[in-house]
């Protein structure tokens, strides 16, 4: 089990993470690097494209940037008292009663929140995305639960150590709520448990708002709020807690860099037909719509060529194609595995189905 000094050394020499330890379980004045920036951008986009299996939703502000709100910071329900929100509820209760599928409304918000349990952030503002639920009154515990669900084996996916992943109970001291309310409001936190700590992931919270011109509301809300850059350094320290080699075990969806390519050559001088051969490799590559590390190996010595290979395992890539001085000849060529830093061989032909099956 490597010790968290360790591991922020370890992202932090191959530019994902910098910051300080303390007290052995705590880091300070996290930064995120230029590969850590590229790789919390990969999970805002994931995120941007969650939907749900509950029937039609409609995306509205899916973009938006928004600096309000700052009384969430206070409570998990206190948003229920911004007239901004007040006024999407109340849109959304009246598109409701039309109709029979939730509505999601996305937005990033920029909030300032610092001292968190595991990091605190360098910045003086964070970003917080918020993914609002409005959906029928009936049906707002019966999805609360199913959203716990899928949120939680989202983040399993996403990592890798599944198992770290787990929802506690959030009581919030601040909450408001009435004894006229025909349910209290509900909220959870999925969580990551480390060896030295846990770090939350993101908050769950069902509320049922009650507004002067809306006694009786027929919808209710679950909100979703995932803080950017912590649930980075989470994943990243991740990536790295439990391998006992040197590696970065990043999410093959969300690496910075998905590919590499690797040319093992006889002689000082790059054959001019393996050169074109590596660059048509990898305009099939980009064409998949895959990132390809903008490095590319060329070695005449083997044993050289696998320490190369090694030091993309600490960018997280994970996969790398090696053209061998044979492939011009049989069409061969190897795909090495990240984790396993096993090679099987495929035919050059074959490389669209093997690429587009392991990353779709």
């Amino acid at each position: 089990m490597k010790s968290l000094k360790h591991m922020l050394n370890l992202l932090q020499k191959n530019k994902f993470l910098c910051g300080d330890v303390v007290d052995g379980n705590k880091i300070l004045n996290v930064g995120l690097e230029e590969n850590g920036q590229k790789f919390m951008y990969q999970l805002l986009e994931k995120w941007r494209h969650i939907n749900c299996d509950w029937g039609k939703v409609d995306f509205l502000n899916s973009n938006v940037r928004n600096s309000a709100d700052n009384e969430m910071r206070e409570s998990r329900v206190s948003f229920l008292n911004c007239k901004d929100f007040q006024k999407h509820y109340l849109d959304c209760a009246r598109k409701a009663q039309r109709l029979s599928y939730p509505i999601l409304m996305k937005s990033i918000a920029v909030k300032e929140e610092r001292n968190a349990s595991l990091v605190t952030l360098k910045a003086i503002s964070s970003r917080k995305l918020i993914s609002d639920y409005f959906l029928q009154t009936s049906l707002g515990l019966e999805k609360f639960y199913k959203l716990q669900r899928e949120r939680k084996i989202w983040w399993m996916r996403l990592s890798a150590n599944p198992s770290r992943f787990f929802v506690e109970p959030f009581k919030d001291p601040n909450a408001t709520t009435h004894d006229k309310f025909q349910h209290i409001n509900q909220s959870i936190t999925v969580k990551s448990r480390f060896a030295f700590g846990s770090e939350d992931m993101e908050a769950i919270t069902l509320a049922y708002p009650q507004y002067e011109n809306s006694t009786n509301p027929p919808i209710c809300l679950i909100r979703s709020s995932i803080n950017l850059e912590i649930a980075t350094t989470a994943l990243l320290l991740d990536a790295v807690e439990n391998n006992q080699r040197l590696l970065i075990s990043l999410n093959r969806k969300l690496a910075p860099f998905q590919c590499a390519l690797a040319c093992l050559h006889e002689g000082d001088k790059l054959n001019k037909d393996l050169i074109d051969l590596c660059l048509h490799i990898c305009h099939i590559i980009r064409k998949l719509g895959l990132r390809v590390y903008d490095r590319h190996i060329h070695q005449s010595n083997y044993s050289t060529l696998i320490e190369e290979l090694k030091r993309t395992d600490l960018l997280g890539i994970p996969y790398a194609i090696l053209i061998e001085k044979d492939s011009l000849k049989t069409g061969l060529l190897k795909l090495r595995n990240r984790d396993s830093s096993l090679a099987e061989t495929i035919h050059i032909s074959d490389i669209k189905t093997y690429l587009f099956g392991i990353f779709t």
